[in-house]
């Protein structure tokens, strides 16, 4: 992890004045307090990457370096953050305005900013003169690379290829990056945004492809391009297909992340790959096939070159041609022709000029004095070519009438995914709590973190779940706060519209076995069915299974229970007027387990509502392309919540796209 990427305050060179100082003994108690303190101001917004490039001591002469218990004075360290203040209001932004040459601080709004800009300096080969990237990136002429670090910050890139496409610099910046590096970056971006579907698409495919098969080539069918619906750019620009790829997929995440992460993304980006093989293959043959005929033109040539055909200079042209060439007369015309070759002799009684208005009618109408064969109409051909010609439209237009999945999707997508709408607020609410749930999602395996690799998460999106849950634990309350329409931007919908509409719920509900850990109980497991649905309920309240049912009942349950045999040790029908209405949808069964869960971790009795304790809490969001912070106030966390681990720093959460932080002032 690049030390930029933290909130630390990172000093570069430290240098200091005094009298009889030891060197070694003062540097190395400097670092020790310098250490311990950070310097950063509360106003500053949480990722924000602010440089300066030089600060004087703002209360000089009231440091005692040469004593034995040195230590930063209050006063000392408020005068530091107040100047801290004072250089970042003043500070220019690379991504605005040009920066000019006296600049004593500059800043970033995020890590996609910085990205964006180091891209565009890298272009225009200006990193040298730019004192901050010196500071930022003391390696980067040496053992650094541009290219490196994007791949190390692959979650940022897709919010930064958004910039380099607004400043027009992104085709720039990819042709620029060698092969390797465009096949590592879009790697790392696949993989940490967890795209399972394209990764099977493209990095067991692509990447084992010859870079002579694909390198510079630019016969790819942009038009046919799955993601030009949210990366239009890509269409103008001539890049060859990897870095199309990269560029397409890293702005598709970057503007409609649904579509991106969706398998019907996935497909359409395989038919485009197979067609661009096509074409490929095509223009190979085709190249082959005008090689070829170079060749047998070139043999030809030789041998007529052999046989002395050859033209011949004016010197050697036979007597009767004269300097005008006008013929000889005392030459016959027969003679003449042999010595051209067979040619009509030339008609000089022709003195007007030739009408070309009409040679393409007369090209195409056949001489009256032969007859045109049966089995060929020149006008039958041309009708039959308007009308299949006409057929081809009409096909066309078939095809373009039956959308593809991919074309469905993109038309459901939420519209304001298109716009290059505001990424940088903060929005201020009173049920921050619900971004505990993501802690949640991950705990429970539904979808994956940073480090793991092996999840496979369900198919419902990440913002959706924490609004169905939430929705379901709160009431419709929480649609009155400004966190429904921040969770319905998330999740690409409007705020009134259905929470998961495309979301392909399984149709039989079977309970992780880890899920259980918590719940050691000695009590009977109950099992009911219905004429269509088989239930197995936990003592504690919940479906383990909700299934269909089939067959032989005591056959179906002794299959289904061999990986739940150690949780229980007894099981029992359900004979209760109820036991018939304990089937329910697949999100209703979550819902219940979740709610159950959640009144464990935090100790709660049932008279004890989960809202009011864990999710109905002030808080202040605020939202960059890359992270989420939310700030609680301390002295407002229930020791509950905190018992639980539930509000634990999520880090980066590929299905939410984010950096999720909380912090507590």
């Amino acid at each position: 992890m690049n030390i930029w990427r933290e909130k630390n305050a990172v000093i570069s060179k430290l240098r200091v004045k005094g009298e009889n100082l030891d060197a070694l003994a003062t540097r190395l108690q400097l670092e020790r307090m310098f250490g311990a303190n950070n310097f950063l101001s509360e106003n500053l917004p949480p990722r924000v990457i602010f440089c300066v490039k030089k600060l004087s001591d703002p209360a000089p002469r009231t440091l005692r370096l040469n004593h034995s218990d040195l230590y930063f004075s209050d006063r000392w360290q408020k005068s530091v953050v107040l100047e801290i203040e004072k250089l970042y209001r003043r500070a220019f932004r690379p991504i605005r305005e040009a920066i000019p040459a006296q600049a004593e601080s500059v800043v970033f709004a995020d890590d996609a900013e910085l990205l964006a800009c180091l891209a565009n300096d890298w272009c225009e080969n200006t990193l040298t003169s730019n004192w901050w990237w010196r500071g930022l990136f003391p390696n980067l002429q040496t053992a650094q690379t541009v290219a490196q670090i994007w791949i190390d910050s692959a979650e940022s890139s897709p919010a930064a290829f958004r910039i380099l496409a607004q400043t027009k610099r992104a085709a720039s910046f990819v042709n620029k990056l060698q092969p390797p590096e465009v096949n590592n970056l879009l790697r790392k971006i696949i993989e940490v945004f967890g795209l399972e579907n394209l990764r099977k698409v493209l990095l067991e495919t692509i990447v084992e492809t010859p870079e002579s098969a694909l390198e510079n080539s630019f016969s790819a069918p942009i038009k046919n391009a799955p993601w030009l619906a949210f990366a239009p750019e890509v269409q103008f620009l001539r890049l060859d297909f990897k870095r199309q790829i990269l560029l397409g997929i890293g702005l598709t995440l970057a503007r409609a992340p649904r579509v991106a992460q969706s398998n019907e993304f996935a497909q359409a980006v395989k038919n485009f790959r197979r067609e661009y093989e096509n074409n490929v293959k095509f223009s190979a043959l085709k190249t082959n096939e005008i090689f070829s005929q170079s060749k047998k033109r070139k043999v030809e040539n030789q041998f007529r070159f052999d046989n002395k055909i050859i033209p011949r200079k004016k010197a050697d042209l036979p007597p009767i041609w004269s300097e005008n060439g006008a013929k000889t007369p005392n030459i016959s015309e027969d003679e003449t022709a042999k010595i051209n070759g067979g040619a009509p002799p030339v008609d000089k009684g022709l003195t007007h000029k030739p009408n070309f208005s009409n040679a393409s009618q007369t090209r195409n109408t056949p001489p009256k004095s032969r007859e045109t064969p049966k089995d060929f109409s020149v006008e039958n051909s041309q009708i039959e070519t308007v009308f299949e010609r006409r057929k081809s439209e009409s096909e066309t237009q078939n095809r373009q009438s039956e959308k593809s999945p991919i074309e469905e999707l993109i038309i459901e997508e939420f519209v304001e995914e298109l716009d290059e709408r505001q990424i940088e607020f903060s929005v201020e609410t009173n049920f921050g709590g619900v971004f505990y749930l993501l802690n949640l999602g991950l705990y429970l395996k539904l979808y994956r973190d940073f480090a793991d690799t092996e999840t496979t998460e369900i198919d419902l999106n990440i913002w959706g779940f924490v609004a169905f849950l939430s929705l379901e634990l709160t009431g419709e309350e929480i649609k009155l706060d400004n966190i429904w329409q921040l969770l319905a931007q998330f999740g690409g919908r409007e705020p009134d519209a259905e929470i998961a509409p495309d979301f392909d719920a399984p149709d039989d509900w079977r309970m992780p076995p880890e899920w259980l850990k918590t719940f050691q109980t000695t009590e009977k497991w109950f099992w009911a069915q219905t004429e269509k649905r088989l239930v197995v309920r936990h003592p504690s309240g919940f479906s383990v299974i909700d299934i269909e049912s089939c067959g032989d009942v005591e056959n179906q349950l002794n299959d289904e229970l061999k990986v739940y045999r150690k949780d229980f040790s007894e099981l029992a029908a359900d004979d209760s007027p109820n036991a018939s209405e304990a089937s329910k949808t697949w999100l209703k069964n979550l819902t219940e387990y979740v709610e159950i869960r959640l009144r464990q971790a935090l100790n709660l009795s049932a008279d004890e509502a989960i809202s009011t304790i864990l999710f109905e809490r002030r808080a202040t969001v605020v939202v960059t392309a890359t992270h989420l912070d939310v700030t609680f106030r301390l002295a407002d966390l229930p020791f509950a919540v905190r018992f639980s681990g539930l509000d634990r720093d999520a880090g980066w959460i590929p299905a939410a796209g984010k950096y999720v932080k909380f912090h507590y002032v």
